[in-house]
């Protein structure tokens, strides 16, 4: 057939030079776009504000609200709960013939070009090790179709659709993605892509909201005990004493899945985390979480459903205080 011939004769690198040039160059600019997530029963907006490699990205999802972006090189991400750290870790590398290249393994089947049953162009990118994927271009337009990764839990894909022209680049309109768990797999629709006037928008980092009022207080003494288990904090939620592992290098904190349930807190946005295994992830909102004299009203917190739970009591698996607050201590040891 004439497309297995085309396919065949097409090196790795023509494939990409065509992808690149079919998609087009953004026109400098400030931008802002909008896109829906729909996830389940959830929809999800995220509102993104970029210029060149800066942008930030918020995330508005019910009444937790999320921030991300990169300045002049530096990535942050700002939490449900005001928290502003920031990200030392580089950002994946989605260009396949760059993927293909930096792994060290590579044969040389690792990157080559097919083509399928509907005519259209694969690029795949198999390392002897990591992931498996398969990248399928228009054989007419060369603009990118579906993403396809092969993992031990099963397929992941991206397809890619309604593809629009924005200021001098294509970019589609909608993309569904496919998981092995169904919890996880969503679609994405970009509601708005407007060019705006940079002096109407801000990329600098947020600072972070302090998460307890300590007032005019510099330290204040809190109920902790050094155990076997750890550093074992004790705060009260919802009028019941819990005891917290306070993980100082923790992102997040999270609460067990069982005690969140028998607090009576609603969850909100399930989804299937694989480590050491599956477990469903969630989020929720405690009204007021109080730690010794302090209160941390309307706290964030994550819901998992395997945690690090005490032998005889209920316990938090992480949780995160501010510096101030942790460095002062009134401690017992056993």
């Amino acid at each position: 057939m004439i497309h297995v011939l085309f396919a065949a004769l097409l090196a790795p690198s023509e494939v990409l030079t065509r992808a690149r040039a079919a998609v087009g160059t953004l026109e400098a600019g400030t931008y802002r776009s909008e896109t829906r997530e729909t996830l389940n029963d959830d929809t999800i907006l995220y509102v993104r504000i970029e210029q060149g490699a800066n942008f930030v990205e918020t995330e508005h999802d019910g009444e937790f609200t999320t921030a991300e972006g990169r300045l002049d090189g530096v990535n942050w991400a700002q939490n449900a709960n005001g928290i502003v750290v920031r990200r030392t870790t580089a950002s994946m590398i989605e260009d396949p013939y760059v993927t293909a290249l930096s792994a060290p393994d590579v044969g040389s089947g690792a990157l080559h070009v097919e083509d399928d049953a509907a005519g259209d162009i694969v690029l795949v990118v198999a390392p002897r090790t990591g992931l498996s994927k398969r990248y399928t271009y228009d054989a007419k337009t060369f603009l990118l179709l579906r993403v396809d990764y092969d993992d031990p839990a099963g397929r992941r894909s991206y397809v890619f659709d309604e593809y629009k022209r924005y200021f001098g680049a294509m970019l589609p309109a909608r993309v569904a993605y496919t998981s092995p768990y169904a919890n996880n797999s969503a679609t994405y629709d970009l509601v708005a892509y407007d060019r705006v006037p940079a002096a109407s928008v801000s990329l600098t980092i947020p600072a972070s909201k302090p998460v307890f009022d300590l007032g005019s207080r510099t330290s204040l003494p809190i109920p902790v005990n050094f155990s076997r288990d750890g550093i074992v904090v004790r705060v009260n939620v919802a009028g019941r004493g819990l005891d917290f592992i306070l993980d100082s290098g923790a992102s997040e904190s999270v609460i067990d899945a069982d005690v969140a349930r028998d607090l009576g807190l609603s969850v909100h946005g399930k989804r299937t985390l694989a480590f050491l295994g599956t477990m469903t992830v969630s989020q929720t909102m405690i009204d007021d979480l109080s730690l010794g004299e302090i209160h941390a009203p309307h706290f964030a917190i994550a819901v998992h459903g395997r945690s690090m739970r005490r032998r005889s009591s209920d316990c938090l698996a992480a949780i995160s205080l501010p510096a101030r607050a942790s460095q002062s201590t009134s401690a017992q040891r056993p």
